[in-house]
């Protein structure tokens, strides 16, 4: 009996074989569609636009920082009213911590290790770690010298120029992955539409 069915169902694929091809295909557009919307959906809700997006924040804050900094020693070689050892101590400890949330947090790795970034953040760590005695004895000492004061500004000078470069090149590589990113969005879609018309074709057949 079980033989008897076997060879019915073989006779019967032999002599429909162009409607067994097509709902094949159907079931491989099907998956493919399936596919195609698992992908969109791991685009849309991946979690790396946002993590970028903190990164872009941590420099921008680091920046500024920098640029606080350089304000206050410039204030206290001055003489100007606000300028105090105290507040330029409070900067730099600003500064270092925001550096150190950008370090935490890999930042260049949440940029595909681009390569002008990772040189940057190398180069603003050792010039951040190369000042460190000299606020450190800063605050120790709640005091600083002319000269010192001048050596201050031109370090921290140097590394506000880094840090607006650090950021102009993150917000750069941010707008490009962004553009990748929808291209690639693009590209699912169109692929899914012609997938669902391939579909659409191939049941309209075996109807």
């Amino acid at each position: 009996m079980a033989s008897k069915r076997r060879r019915l169902i073989l006779t019967t694929i032999a002599r429909n074989k162009g409607l067994v091809a097509l709902v094949a295909i159907g079931v491989v557009l099907l998956a493919a569609v399936v596919a195609f919307f698992h992908a969109l959906w791991e685009r849309q809700n991946s979690d790396a636009g946002s993590v970028r997006e903190d990164a872009l924040w941590a420099t921008y804050q680091t920046d500024r920082e920098a640029g606080k900094l350089l304000l206050a020693l410039q204030d206290l070689a001055a003489g100007r009213p606000g300028g105090s050892i105290g507040e330029v101590s409070r900067r730099f400890d600003i500064l270092y911590s925001r550096h150190e949330v950008m370090e935490e947090a890999d930042f260049p790795g949440k940029f595909r290790s681009d390569p002008q970034l990772h040189d940057l953040t190398e180069r603003l760590s050792a010039g951040l770690h190369a000042v460190l005695p000299m606020f450190d004895r800063f605050a120790a000492e709640k005091r600083a010298t002319a000269a010192d004061l001048d050596s201050a500004i031109t370090a921290v000078s140097a590394l506000r120029g880094l840090t607006e470069e650090l950021l102009v090149a993150t917000n750069h590589t941010q707008l490009a992955l962004q553009v990748d990113e929808r291209e690639g969005i693009t590209r699912i879609y169109a692929w899914l539409a012609g997938t669902v018309v391939a579909l659409m074709l191939a049941v309209g057949a075996v109807i």
